[in-house]
Order: C-alpha cells, then sequence, then structure tokens
C-alpha cells in the first residue's frame, strides 16, 4: 500500500510490481473523508449496525484468530528486520 496515493501493488519472487488495487464501494459515499483508513470503517459499521438492529450475529467480520494471523506477521516482519533473517509467523505461535 502507497501512502501517497493508496495504490497497492505486489509483486511476485524476481518479477515487477504490478498493481492489484480494488475500489471500496463506499469510497463514493457523501459526508466520508476521503482515505482508505476512513473509508475502511464503513463497511464495518454498517455491518455491525444491522446486526444489532436485526439481533444477530455478524455474517463477516475479521475474528480473534485473523488478529492473531495478522500480529504473527507484524512480528515476524519486526524480528526479521532486526535480525536480518526470514521468520515463517507460524513459527512464533511455539516460540512464546
Amino acid at each position: 500500500l502507497h501512502n501517497r496515493d493508496e495504490r497497492l501493488f505486489f509483486a511476485r519472487a524476481g518479477r515487477d510490481f504490478e498493481e492489484i488495487t480494488v475500489a471500496d464501494p463506499n469510497m463514493a459515499l457523501a459526508d466520508v473523508n476521503q482515505g482508505i483508513w476512513n473509508v475502511s470503517v464503513v463497511a464495518l459499521m454498517q455491518e455491525l449496525c444491522n446486526a444489532i438492529t436485526e439481533g444477530r450475529a455478524l455474517k463477516r467480520g475479521a475474528t480473534f484468530a485473523d488478529g492473531l494471523a495478522n500480529q504473527l506477521v507484524l512480528d515476524a516482519v519486526k524480528i526479521s528486520e532486526q535480525e536480518r533473517r526470514w521468520v515463517r509467523p507460524a513459527d512464533l505461535i511455539d516460540a512464546g
């Protein structure tokens, strides 16, 4: 994710970067500040409000397991940078 224009790029090993940006349908809503971090919360709030109003569980959304997986990736990146080695996120589960 590029901070200047919020476009997302991806590159496989040995290949050039290619743009894989997907436009959020909520970007065109009135009264929502521009920027991916502002827009990204709209779908979450829509689903949360609908679930509360309808008295049901969330149909979609991040789980604790999703959050843990994301945190393991962030920790692996941090350790990798500090120790200058490859770190597999799954290996951090037993590392304590």
